[in-house]
Protein backbone atom coordinates (compact mmCIF):
# COMPACT_ATOMS: atom_id res chain seq x y z
CA UNK A 1 0.00 0.00 0.00
CA UNK A 2 1.27 3.42 -1.15
CA UNK A 3 2.15 5.78 1.84
CA UNK A 4 1.37 9.21 3.06
CA UNK A 5 4.85 10.53 1.98
CA UNK A 6 4.63 8.66 -1.69
CA UNK A 7 1.08 10.89 -2.33
CA UNK A 8 3.48 14.11 -0.78
CA UNK A 9 6.35 13.58 -3.68
CA UNK A 10 3.41 12.47 -6.47
CA UNK A 11 1.34 15.40 -6.11
CA UNK A 12 4.38 17.65 -6.04
CA UNK A 13 5.99 15.84 -8.96
CA UNK A 14 2.81 16.19 -10.79
CA UNK A 15 2.49 19.77 -9.97
CA UNK A 16 0.03 19.93 -7.46
CA UNK A 17 1.95 20.75 -4.84
CA UNK A 18 4.58 23.44 -4.45
CA UNK A 19 8.28 22.72 -3.55
CA UNK A 20 7.25 24.67 0.25
CA UNK A 21 3.90 23.16 0.38
CA UNK A 22 5.70 19.89 -0.25
CA UNK A 23 8.37 20.74 2.41
CA UNK A 24 5.56 21.58 4.85
CA UNK A 25 3.53 18.43 4.24
CA UNK A 26 6.71 16.48 4.44
CA UNK A 27 7.93 17.50 7.60
CA UNK A 28 4.28 17.39 9.21
CA UNK A 29 4.44 13.41 7.85
CA UNK A 30 7.39 13.11 10.08
CA UNK A 31 5.55 15.27 12.74
CA UNK A 32 2.99 12.43 12.85
CA UNK A 33 5.59 9.84 13.65
CA UNK A 34 6.13 8.56 9.93
CA UNK A 35 9.63 8.98 10.07
CA UNK A 36 12.35 10.44 8.29
CA UNK A 37 13.58 6.82 7.37
CA UNK A 38 10.00 6.37 5.61
CA UNK A 39 10.95 9.75 3.82
CA UNK A 40 14.03 8.71 2.66
CA UNK A 41 12.47 5.34 1.28
CA UNK A 42 9.89 7.19 -0.54
CA UNK A 43 12.14 9.57 -2.32
CA UNK A 44 14.30 6.99 -3.32
CA UNK A 45 11.56 5.24 -4.95
CA UNK A 46 10.72 8.17 -6.67
CA UNK A 47 14.28 8.61 -8.08
CA UNK A 48 14.22 4.35 -8.91
CA UNK A 49 11.23 4.92 -10.94
CA UNK A 50 11.79 7.93 -12.64
CA UNK A 51 8.91 10.06 -11.63
CA UNK A 52 11.22 12.84 -9.32
CA UNK A 53 14.87 13.70 -10.52
CA UNK A 54 17.65 12.90 -8.32
CA UNK A 55 18.45 16.50 -7.85
CA UNK A 56 15.39 18.17 -7.19
CA UNK A 57 14.47 14.84 -4.65
CA UNK A 58 17.86 16.04 -2.89
CA UNK A 59 17.11 19.65 -2.87
CA UNK A 60 13.14 18.43 -1.27
CA UNK A 61 15.26 15.72 1.50
CA UNK A 62 17.93 18.57 2.71
CA UNK A 63 14.90 21.12 2.93
CA UNK A 64 12.48 18.50 5.14
CA UNK A 65 15.60 17.63 7.71
CA UNK A 66 16.29 22.09 7.74
CA UNK A 67 15.68 22.97 11.34
CA UNK A 68 14.63 26.73 9.91
CA UNK A 69 10.84 27.13 8.58
CA UNK A 70 9.86 25.87 5.23
CA UNK A 71 11.17 28.69 2.40
CA UNK A 72 8.17 30.31 0.58
CA UNK A 73 8.23 30.14 -3.16
CA UNK A 74 10.22 33.16 -3.95
CA UNK A 75 13.15 32.82 -1.01
CA UNK A 76 15.89 30.45 -1.12
CA UNK A 77 16.27 27.60 0.74
CA UNK A 78 18.76 26.84 3.00
CA UNK A 79 22.22 25.18 2.12
CA UNK A 80 20.64 24.96 -1.64
CA UNK A 81 22.23 26.67 -4.25
CA UNK A 82 18.16 26.55 -6.21
CA UNK A 83 15.50 28.23 -5.20
CA UNK A 84 12.03 26.98 -4.72
CA UNK A 85 10.72 29.19 -7.51
CA UNK A 86 13.26 27.75 -9.61
CA UNK A 87 12.31 24.16 -9.03
CA UNK A 88 8.63 24.66 -9.37
CA UNK A 89 9.27 25.96 -12.32
CA UNK A 90 11.40 23.06 -13.46
CA UNK A 91 8.48 20.58 -11.87
CA UNK A 92 5.60 22.85 -14.21
CA UNK A 93 7.56 22.28 -17.58
CA UNK A 94 7.59 18.69 -16.49
CA UNK A 95 4.21 18.00 -15.88
CA UNK A 96 3.26 17.50 -19.39
CA UNK A 97 5.41 14.66 -19.44
CA UNK A 98 4.23 13.48 -15.77
CA UNK A 99 1.01 13.00 -17.67
CA UNK A 100 2.37 10.79 -20.23
CA UNK A 101 2.89 6.83 -20.24
CA UNK A 102 6.26 6.91 -19.66
CA UNK A 103 6.26 8.75 -16.24
CA UNK A 104 2.87 7.16 -14.62
CA UNK A 105 3.72 5.34 -11.30
CA UNK A 106 4.39 1.71 -11.78
CA UNK A 107 1.83 0.85 -8.81
CA UNK A 108 -0.58 -1.24 -10.14
CA UNK A 109 -3.77 -0.85 -7.77
CA UNK A 110 -7.51 -2.72 -7.23
CA UNK A 111 -5.85 -6.15 -8.39
CA UNK A 112 -5.80 -8.02 -5.17
CA UNK A 113 -8.26 -10.90 -5.41
CA UNK A 114 -7.56 -11.34 -8.85
CA UNK A 115 -6.96 -14.81 -10.29
CA UNK A 116 -4.29 -15.79 -13.26
CA UNK A 117 -4.55 -18.70 -15.19
CA UNK A 118 -7.04 -20.17 -12.74
CA UNK A 119 -4.30 -21.00 -10.42
CA UNK A 120 -2.53 -17.85 -8.84
CA UNK A 121 -4.54 -15.69 -6.63
CA UNK A 122 -3.02 -12.37 -6.16
CA UNK A 123 -2.75 -11.69 -1.92
CA UNK A 124 -0.92 -8.53 -1.70
CA UNK A 125 1.88 -5.87 -3.38
CA UNK A 126 4.60 -6.78 -1.76
CA UNK A 127 7.43 -4.45 -4.42
CA UNK A 128 7.39 -2.56 -7.34
CA UNK A 129 9.75 -0.72 -9.81
CA UNK A 130 10.22 1.11 -12.96
CA UNK A 131 9.05 -1.97 -15.57
CA UNK A 132 7.31 -4.49 -12.87
CA UNK A 133 4.83 -4.98 -9.74
CA UNK A 134 5.34 -7.82 -7.48
CA UNK A 135 2.54 -9.27 -5.60
CA UNK A 136 2.32 -12.34 -3.07
CA UNK A 137 0.22 -14.40 -4.66
CA UNK A 138 -1.61 -18.06 -3.43
CA UNK A 139 -0.72 -21.12 -5.78
CA UNK A 140 -4.07 -23.02 -5.30
CA UNK A 141 -2.04 -25.70 -6.99
CA UNK A 142 0.34 -25.93 -3.87
CA UNK A 143 -2.41 -25.58 -1.33
CA UNK A 144 -4.25 -28.68 -2.77
CA UNK A 145 -1.24 -30.38 -2.06
CA UNK A 146 -0.89 -29.11 1.44
CA UNK A 147 2.65 -27.36 0.75
CA UNK A 148 4.44 -25.98 3.60
CA UNK A 149 4.07 -22.53 1.95
CA UNK A 150 1.41 -21.60 -0.76
CA UNK A 151 2.62 -18.51 -1.94
CA UNK A 152 4.91 -17.65 -4.42
CA UNK A 153 5.52 -14.09 -6.15
CA UNK A 154 4.29 -12.81 -9.02
CA UNK A 155 6.07 -10.00 -11.06
CA UNK A 156 3.51 -8.39 -13.55
CA UNK A 157 4.60 -6.47 -16.23
CA UNK A 158 3.50 -2.26 -14.73
CA UNK A 159 1.01 -0.78 -16.89
CA UNK A 160 2.63 2.08 -18.17
CA UNK A 161 4.64 -1.21 -20.40
CA UNK A 162 1.89 -3.35 -20.84
CA UNK A 163 1.48 -4.57 -24.57
CA UNK A 164 4.82 -3.41 -24.87
CA UNK A 165 6.77 -6.16 -27.05
CA UNK A 166 10.19 -4.89 -25.70
CA UNK A 167 9.11 -5.37 -22.50
CA UNK A 168 7.66 -9.16 -22.61
CA UNK A 169 10.96 -9.96 -24.40
CA UNK A 170 12.66 -8.71 -21.08
CA UNK A 171 10.57 -10.25 -19.02
CA UNK A 172 11.10 -13.37 -20.21
CA UNK A 173 14.51 -13.29 -20.89
CA UNK A 174 14.91 -12.53 -17.09
CA UNK A 175 12.96 -15.95 -16.31
CA UNK A 176 15.02 -17.28 -18.89
CA UNK A 177 18.17 -16.49 -17.47
CA UNK A 178 17.35 -16.67 -13.69
CA UNK A 179 16.03 -20.52 -14.47
CA UNK A 180 19.46 -21.29 -16.42
CA UNK A 181 21.20 -19.88 -13.45
CA UNK A 182 19.68 -21.78 -10.66
CA UNK A 183 22.21 -20.67 -7.29
CA UNK A 184 20.83 -20.35 -3.99
CA UNK A 185 21.71 -16.74 -3.84
CA UNK A 186 19.87 -15.65 -6.58
CA UNK A 187 15.85 -15.49 -6.70
CA UNK A 188 14.61 -18.32 -7.43
CA UNK A 189 12.09 -18.33 -11.28
CA UNK A 190 9.63 -20.96 -11.36
CA UNK A 191 7.91 -20.02 -14.85
CA UNK A 192 7.03 -17.04 -17.24
CA UNK A 193 3.23 -16.74 -18.80
CA UNK A 194 0.35 -14.52 -20.28
CA UNK A 195 -2.94 -14.68 -19.79
CA UNK A 196 -5.05 -12.23 -22.10
CA UNK A 197 -2.93 -8.58 -21.79
CA UNK A 198 -0.80 -9.95 -18.36
CA UNK A 199 2.61 -11.15 -18.63
CA UNK A 200 4.05 -12.48 -15.87
CA UNK A 201 7.01 -14.53 -14.05
CA UNK A 202 6.32 -16.83 -11.24
CA UNK A 203 9.19 -16.66 -8.64
CA UNK A 204 9.75 -18.26 -5.27
CA UNK A 205 8.05 -16.14 -2.42
CA UNK A 206 10.94 -14.04 0.04
CA UNK A 207 10.29 -13.36 3.27
CA UNK A 208 12.20 -10.56 5.03
CA UNK A 209 14.03 -7.12 4.14
CA UNK A 210 15.68 -5.31 0.75
CA UNK A 211 19.23 -4.19 1.94
CA UNK A 212 18.31 -0.32 1.61
CA UNK A 213 15.39 -1.29 4.27
CA UNK A 214 17.92 -3.36 6.46
CA UNK A 215 20.33 -0.59 6.67
CA UNK A 216 17.27 1.92 7.78
CA UNK A 217 15.32 0.13 9.67
CA UNK A 218 18.83 -1.99 11.40
CA UNK A 219 21.37 0.67 12.25
CA UNK A 220 24.10 -1.51 13.32
CA UNK A 221 23.75 -4.26 10.59
CA UNK A 222 26.44 -2.11 7.89
CA UNK A 223 29.75 -4.36 9.13
CA UNK A 224 28.26 -6.70 11.14
CA UNK A 225 28.57 -10.47 11.29
CA UNK A 226 25.31 -10.84 9.07
CA UNK A 227 26.58 -7.89 6.64
CA UNK A 228 29.52 -9.94 5.86
CA UNK A 229 27.57 -13.08 5.39
CA UNK A 230 25.42 -11.27 3.50
CA UNK A 231 28.47 -9.96 1.05
CA UNK A 232 30.09 -12.88 1.27
CA UNK A 233 26.69 -14.49 -0.19
CA UNK A 234 26.29 -11.70 -2.87
CA UNK A 235 29.40 -12.11 -4.59
CA UNK A 236 28.63 -15.90 -4.79
CA UNK A 237 26.13 -15.87 -6.88
CA UNK A 238 27.07 -12.82 -8.93
CA UNK A 239 30.15 -14.66 -9.76
CA UNK A 240 28.41 -17.24 -10.34
CA UNK A 241 26.37 -14.85 -13.18
CA UNK A 242 29.48 -13.68 -14.11
CA UNK A 243 31.31 -16.80 -15.12
CA UNK A 244 28.07 -18.18 -17.41
CA UNK A 245 28.46 -14.66 -18.66
CA UNK A 246 25.02 -13.50 -17.60
CA UNK A 247 25.21 -9.46 -16.60
CA UNK A 248 22.57 -8.28 -14.19
CA UNK A 249 22.94 -4.71 -15.16
CA UNK A 250 20.63 -2.67 -12.67
CA UNK A 251 22.36 -4.05 -9.16
CA UNK A 252 21.39 -1.55 -6.55
CA UNK A 253 20.31 -1.69 -2.81
CA UNK A 254 16.84 -2.34 -3.64
CA UNK A 255 17.56 -5.71 -5.99
CA UNK A 256 19.63 -7.31 -2.54
CA UNK A 257 16.73 -9.09 -0.53
CA UNK A 258 17.85 -10.92 2.85
CA UNK A 259 15.80 -13.22 3.74
CA UNK A 260 14.23 -14.07 7.57
CA UNK A 261 16.83 -17.24 7.58
CA UNK A 262 19.99 -14.82 6.38
CA UNK A 263 20.40 -15.91 3.28
CA UNK A 264 20.11 -13.30 0.77
CA UNK A 265 18.86 -13.27 -2.88
CA UNK A 266 20.12 -11.34 -6.19
CA UNK A 267 16.16 -10.28 -7.91
CA UNK A 268 15.73 -8.95 -11.29
CA UNK A 269 18.30 -10.53 -13.41
CA UNK A 270 18.09 -9.98 -16.84
CA UNK A 271 15.28 -7.35 -17.23
CA UNK A 272 17.31 -4.03 -17.50
CA UNK A 273 20.33 -5.88 -19.59
CA UNK A 274 17.73 -6.84 -22.04
CA UNK A 275 16.49 -3.47 -22.23
CA UNK A 276 19.77 -1.86 -22.57
CA UNK A 277 20.58 -4.71 -25.91
CA UNK A 278 17.18 -3.68 -27.58
CA UNK A 279 15.67 -0.64 -26.65
CA UNK A 280 16.75 2.44 -27.82
CA UNK A 281 19.00 5.45 -25.93
CA UNK A 282 15.77 6.96 -23.47
CA UNK A 283 14.99 3.11 -22.62
CA UNK A 284 19.11 2.70 -21.20
CA UNK A 285 18.47 5.62 -19.39
CA UNK A 286 15.20 4.17 -17.81
CA UNK A 287 16.50 0.62 -17.05
CA UNK A 288 19.46 1.48 -14.75
CA UNK A 289 19.94 3.89 -11.65
CA UNK A 290 22.29 6.46 -11.47
CA UNK A 291 23.72 6.25 -8.46
CA UNK A 292 25.18 2.61 -8.43
CA UNK A 293 25.89 2.24 -12.81
CA UNK A 294 28.98 3.17 -14.33
CA UNK A 295 30.64 6.44 -16.19
CA UNK A 296 30.12 4.04 -19.55
CA UNK A 297 26.95 3.17 -18.97
CA UNK A 298 26.17 6.41 -18.10
CA UNK A 299 27.45 7.54 -21.28
CA UNK A 300 25.21 5.00 -23.20
CA UNK A 301 28.01 2.80 -23.55
CA UNK A 302 28.03 -0.93 -24.96
CA UNK A 303 27.15 -2.91 -21.40
CA UNK A 304 29.75 -5.72 -19.74
CA UNK A 305 30.59 -6.95 -16.77
CA UNK A 306 32.57 -4.41 -15.59
CA UNK A 307 29.75 -1.89 -14.80
CA UNK A 308 28.35 -4.88 -13.18
CA UNK A 309 31.87 -4.50 -11.08
CA UNK A 310 30.98 -0.62 -10.40
CA UNK A 311 27.92 -1.15 -8.61
CA UNK A 312 29.26 -4.30 -6.56
CA UNK A 313 31.93 -1.69 -5.16
CA UNK A 314 29.44 0.37 -4.37
CA UNK A 315 27.07 -2.13 -2.57
CA UNK A 316 30.43 -3.43 -0.66
CA UNK A 317 30.97 -0.08 0.84
CA UNK A 318 27.03 0.18 2.17
CA UNK A 319 27.32 -3.56 3.45
CA UNK A 320 30.81 -2.99 5.30
CA UNK A 321 30.61 1.09 5.62
CA UNK A 322 27.37 1.70 5.43
CA UNK A 323 26.87 4.06 3.24
CA UNK A 324 27.63 4.75 -0.55
CA UNK A 325 31.68 5.39 -1.82
CA UNK A 326 30.64 8.88 -3.53
CA UNK A 327 27.26 10.19 -1.09
CA UNK A 328 25.12 8.59 -4.34
CA UNK A 329 26.33 10.82 -6.40
CA UNK A 330 26.24 9.56 -10.31
CA UNK A 331 29.97 8.39 -11.30
CA UNK A 332 29.95 11.15 -14.39
CA UNK A 333 29.61 14.19 -11.48
CA UNK A 334 31.58 12.15 -8.74
CA UNK A 335 34.33 12.17 -11.56
CA UNK A 336 34.13 15.52 -12.62
CA UNK A 337 34.80 16.49 -8.98
CA UNK A 338 37.45 13.82 -8.62
CA UNK A 339 35.77 12.15 -5.44
CA UNK A 340 37.66 9.33 -3.90
CA UNK A 341 36.23 6.60 -1.73
CA UNK A 342 37.42 5.90 1.84
CA UNK A 343 39.06 2.93 2.92
CA UNK A 344 36.86 0.23 4.57
CA UNK A 345 37.59 -0.75 8.09
CA UNK A 346 37.97 -4.36 8.63
CA UNK A 347 39.28 -5.13 5.19
CA UNK A 348 42.76 -5.99 4.45
CA UNK A 349 44.66 -3.90 2.13
CA UNK A 350 44.33 -6.14 -0.61
CA UNK A 351 40.87 -6.34 -0.59
CA UNK A 352 41.09 -2.85 -0.18
CA UNK A 353 42.51 -1.99 -3.16
CA UNK A 354 40.17 -4.49 -5.31
CA UNK A 355 37.10 -2.37 -4.00
CA UNK A 356 39.14 0.98 -5.11
CA UNK A 357 39.53 -0.67 -8.88
CA UNK A 358 36.26 -1.96 -8.61
CA UNK A 359 35.43 1.79 -7.94
CA UNK A 360 37.88 3.60 -10.82
CA UNK A 361 35.62 5.44 -13.26
CA UNK A 362 38.36 4.20 -15.76
CA UNK A 363 36.85 0.29 -16.99
CA UNK A 364 39.93 -0.82 -17.84
CA UNK A 365 41.14 -0.32 -14.13
CA UNK A 366 38.44 -2.51 -12.90
CA UNK A 367 38.40 -6.15 -11.94
CA UNK A 368 37.59 -8.28 -15.22
CA UNK A 369 34.30 -9.67 -13.49
CA UNK A 370 33.00 -10.90 -9.91
CA UNK A 371 35.19 -13.90 -9.77
CA UNK A 372 38.33 -11.43 -9.55
CA UNK A 373 36.87 -9.25 -6.57
CA UNK A 374 35.23 -12.85 -4.30
CA UNK A 375 38.86 -14.05 -4.64
CA UNK A 376 40.27 -11.24 -3.03
CA UNK A 377 37.38 -10.60 0.03
CA UNK A 378 37.01 -12.73 2.77
CA UNK A 379 36.21 -12.96 6.31
CA UNK A 380 37.71 -14.93 9.13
Amino acid sequence: MRSLVDHIIDHFGSGRLSFADAVIALRQGEGAQVGAAATILALQRAIDDRRLPYRIACLLHDAVQASVPASTSSERLPGSRVDAAEIDCLVARLRTLRQSPEFRPAYAEGRIGQVLRNRFVLDAEIGHGGMGVVYRAVDRRRQELDSISPYVAIKLLAPRWVGDRTAMRALEAEARHTQALRHPNIVGVHDFDREGADTFIVMENLVGYSLDVMLLRHLDFAGSALARTNLTHFLAGLAAAHQQGVIHADLKPSNLFICTNGQLKILDFGIAAVLSETSADDAIERAVTPAYASPERLSGQSRSLRDDVYALGCLIHLFLAGRHPFDRVDAVEAMRRGLVPSRIDGLSSDANTIVARALSFDPAVRPVDAREVQAMICFA
